[in-house]
């Protein structure tokens, strides 16, 4: 076929299959409180149909001494935990394949909890795709 030759007569949009991807990053730190998780980053997406989603979250720990951990969040409900502690600067990533989730908004993030010390997170960032074969 020649290149530039397809049209809205060719191509049927509703049919396409695709998965739906979302990338945001931040250059900025994210400072949880002591004892209650923080959202360091996430967003809202909508599924039009019933779909898993595969999540990847990352982050650098400060040098600063704090200590907490940080997890991923669908729709409230956390999983895949990273401990983080010391005085040196670590960068972590966090990862997660969901079981299918129904149409509709869901929210994901990456919550930070700080259990001691002064727990920082530069430059969180959080990527989502859908995943249409998921394992039996």
């Amino acid at each position: 076929m020649a290149s530039e030759t397809l049209g809205a007569k060719q191509i049927n949009e509703g049919k396409l299959t695709g998965g739906l991807g979302a990338d945001i990053e931040t250059t900025g730190t994210c400072d949880p409180s002591l004892g209650v998780p923080v959202d360091c980053i996430g967003r809202t997406v909508r599924l039009q149909r019933n779909s898993g989603l595969l999540i990847v979250a990352t982050g650098a720990k400060t040098s600063e001494g704090g200590q907490g951990a940080c997890e991923i969040a669908v729709d409230g409900s956390t999983t895949n935990g990273q401990t983080l502690s010391g005085e040196t600067q670590d960068s972590f990533a966090l990862t997660q394949v969901t079981a299918p989730l129904g149409q509709g908004r869901h929210s994901v993030a990456m919550q930070c909890v700080e259990n001691g010390g002064n727990l920082r997170i530069d430059d969180p960032t959080i990527s989502i795709a859908t995943v249409g074969a998921l394992p039996n």
